[in-house]
């Protein structure tokens, strides 16, 4: 084990600490100084991170050099505009590739900070679910290797809290940006017009949860339909991609059951226990509709099981504000005992998403 190996037993250990002292019946007297030492902790993890272990980073610095001009941001690969102007920006600054990847990693995360605060509006639980997201594998492949989705995903979780505050402006132009960021964006986009409009209520959501397990079948029929006439090219490239991953079915099986979870908790007719002056229960339906609209698109998309994969990322970055959501409803488990439950939860999935091999190597935990 590397140093870096070391120093991410420390920071699991250190934000586990934090989700319970945040908790603590003083701890959003505290929030500001939590919130601190948190991101504190989060630019020491990405500063002594092996910025050139991650899979993809010869690729991007193959294409940061080839930026020496303005004009071939436009020669973008797959058309990443977005992402291929901040590489342009890292250039014109004189930085290196390590350097501005290293930088671009650290910021495009942090963006995902404010966005939660946007949706949650409270320090507190922003503070949380930054945390839970920091202990998961989402956090290390998007924002150590598969930097471009990264980067569209941290722009279309702000677009989400724009379009719930009705900033109809602010929510189409970041949205355009994290397209030309990754093209999968795309899906969010329709997950989150969907979810406002189409929110899984009672009926819908039952509907949804029934046919989940049903949609790889008809997205495997609609896609054989769509490269016989040759609409998604770009799509049915992905199918040749090779993409054996095991742990990804487990995680598909384990956002299901998480869904019907939150279904059954976010009809139940309890109160909800804390931000009285937010309407909770609109805002529960809002998020949790953006999430299981993701999954279905992951189970639709299971055919092409590498873009699968990709979306659930997405839906993924959402578990943890959702998590905070449906922690402070009244069940019969007393407060502490649920904090408890969540922190030793959180351990857990800190210590495998950062010791997964496949994960690990993308921090130069083994070296």
């Amino acid at each position: 084990m590397t140093h870096v190996g070391l120093f991410v037993t420390f920071f699991i250990g250190l934000v586990s600490a934090l989700l319970l002292l945040s908790n603590d019946g003083n701890g959003k007297k505290y929030s500001l100084f939590f919130s601190v030492l948190l991101v504190f902790l989060y630019v020491i993890l990405m500063l002594v991170r092996d910025v050139s272990a991650p899979n993809d980073f010869g690729n991007y610095t193959i294409m940061y050099e080839q930026l020496t001009s303005f004009g071939k941001v436009w020669n973008a690969y797959h058309g990443n505009y977005t992402f291929s102007f901040l590489q342009y920006l890292g250039r014109a600054t004189g930085l290196s590739s390590e350097q501005f990847h290293a930088l671009f990693s650290l910021l495009t995360a942090l963006l995902m900070y404010r966005a939660f605060y946007l949706l949650l509006e409270d320090k507190k639980y922003a503070l949380i679910a930054f945390a839970l997201f920091l202990l998961s594998s989402t956090f290390i492949f998007l924002y150590a290797n598969v930097l471009r989705q990264g980067l569209a995903l941290s722009l279309m979780m702000l677009a989400a809290a724009y379009y719930w505050r009705r900033k109809g402006f602010s929510f189409l132009i970041v949205s355009v940006l994290a397209f030309f960021a990754h093209f999968s964006a795309i899906i969010f986009f329709l997950a989150i017009l969907l979810g406002k409009w189409l929110p899984l209520r009672r009926n819908l959501g039952r509907a949804l949860l029934i046919l989940l397990p049903a949609l790889p079948l008809f997205g495997y029929i609609l896609m054989d339909v769509l490269g016989l006439v040759s609409l998604l090219q770009s799509v049915e490239k992905y199918s040749n991609y090779d993409y054996s991953s095991k742990i990804f079915y487990v995680k598909l099986v384990i956002s299901y059951f998480f869904l019907v979870s939150l279904f059954i908790l976010n009809n139940s007719n309890k109160k909800y226990a804390f931000q009285p002056k937010v309407n909770l229960a609109e805002k529960s339906t809002y998020v949790f509709s953006v999430y299981g609209y993701l999954i279905a698109a992951s189970f639709a998309l299971l055919s092409i099981p590498l873009m699968s994969a990709r979306v659930h990322y997405f839906s993924n970055a959402l578990m943890p504000m959702l998590a905070v959501i449906f922690l402070f409803l009244p069940f019969r488990l007393r407060f502490e005992v649920k904090v408890t439950l969540v922190v030793a939860i959180a351990t857990a999935v800190g210590m495998v998403s950062y010791f997964y091999p496949s994960s690990a190597s993308q921090l130069g935990v083994y070296g």
